[in-house]
């Protein structure tokens, strides 16, 4: 399996909740989308996550570091044979 895209966005989280130091109707979360090599009936397996390191999305870092090391790095070093499948 081959990482071919990654697709990044941010997305408000929505929420009414707020205490003394957050207001978290302002918070906002990165969302990935991981595209492979790997079809299952005729359309790439893609998988999702999403995360707030702290009160804000990310897509900075994701963008500019994170992203591009990703889709450069060698297959074989993204995967761990004790959690694969194939």
């Amino acid at each position: 399996m081959r990482i071919v895209k990654i697709l990044e966005c941010s997305a408000p989280l929505r929420s009414t909740m707020r205490n003394a130091f957050i207001d978290f109707s302002r918070m906002t979360i990165s969302v990935v989308a991981v595209v492979t090599d790997v079809m299952r009936d005729g359309r790439p397996v893609v998988g999702f996550g999403f995360n707030s390191n702290g009160r804000y999305a990310q897509g900075g870092v994701l963008r500019e570091r994170l992203i591009p090391r990703i889709l450069e790095a060698d297959p074989d070093s993204l995967r761990s044979e004790e959690h694969t499948s194939e």
